[in-house]
C-alpha cells in the first residue's frame, strides 16, 4: 500500500510538472497542495486502496487535469487562484 501511495504521488507530481511546465509558480502551488494532501491522507485511519486512489483521482481533477464538473467549497478559492494564473 505504501508503495502504491508513493507511486501515485510521484505520478501526480510528474504530470503537474508537465502540464504546468510554463507556469512555475502555479506548479509549485500544486506541489505544495499535493504535499499537504498526501500528509493528510497518511493520517487517515483507513486502509482502503480504492479510497486512496479515488481521493488522488479527485485531487488530479481539482488541481492538475482540471475537470470543471468537480467542485468543492473547500477548494474553490485555490481553484480560482489557479484560474487567475492560467490567464
Amino acid at each position: 500500500m505504501k508503495r502504491l501511495f508513493k507511486n501515485k504521488v510521484d505520478q501526480l507530481l510528474a504530470e503537474s510538472r508537465e502540464v504546468y511546465k510554463d507556469k512555475p509558480i502555479l506548479q509549485r502551488q500544486i506541489e505544495l497542495a499535493l504535499g499537504q494532501f498526501s500528509e493528510n491522507m497518511k493520517k487517515l485511519s483507513t486502509n482502503s486502496t480504492a479510497g486512496y486512489l479515488a481521493a488522488f483521482d479527485l485531487f488530479d481533477k481539482q488541481y492538475i487535469h482540471i475537470d470543471s464538473s468537480v467542485k468543492t467549497n473547500r477548494n474553490q478559492s485555490f481553484r480560482q487562484e489557479i484560474s487567475s494564473f492560467s490567464r
